[in-house]
């Protein structure tokens, strides 16, 4: 066989590869995920790593959608609030920006009801640094509203995210 002709052999069988490695380890989150207990899926999508969360984003999407609505009974529960935290990152990382700022104004709400300011802030921060591409006033007055929050309560973790 020539070298060339075994160089593409190579290369097909690496790529091959890669893409059943890829498939696989997607399954088998899906199957993890499955397998949980409710409790523990919820969990689960409130710790989703960031980059999880962008790299696997519309599989994410339907999971945390599917959640948020068996929560939705437990209108002011925190599990709610944190579900749509990464439910509008989601939403704006595919770029469905109303969605994303619908379901990231509800969780405010949820976390303003509940009295939580370091959410609260952090959420108001993280609305104003998406609102930037469409609206730099409203950005700039959500993220001032969002460090006043986490000002006054000496939150300067959460601040320095802003």
């Amino acid at each position: 066989m020539p070298l060339f002709s075994k160089r593409i052999l190579l290369l097909g069988l690496f790529v091959c590869h890669h893409f059943v490695v890829l498939a696989n380890s997607i399954d088998s989150v899906a199957t993890v995920f499955n397998n949980l207990t409710s409790n523990e899926q919820v969990n689960f999508l409130i710790n989703i790593k960031y980059a999880d969360l962008v790299e696997n984003t519309d599989r994410f999407i339907p999971l945390l959608e599917k959640q948020a609505n068996l929560i939705g009974n437990k209108q002011n529960s925190i599990e709610l609030a944190q579900i749509l935290e990464q439910l509008s990152l989601a939403y704006y990382m595919s770029g469905r920006y109303d969605k994303s700022f619908e379901t990231g104004f509800r969780a405010l709400d949820i976390y303003d009801h509940l009295n939580i300011p370091e959410k609260l802030g952090k959420m108001y921060g993280e609305i104003g640094y998406r609102t930037k591409r469409f609206d730099l006033q409203k950005a700039f007055r959500l993220m001032q509203h969002g460090i006043a929050i986490l000002v006054n309560i000496g939150d300067k973790e959460q601040l320095a995210k802003i």
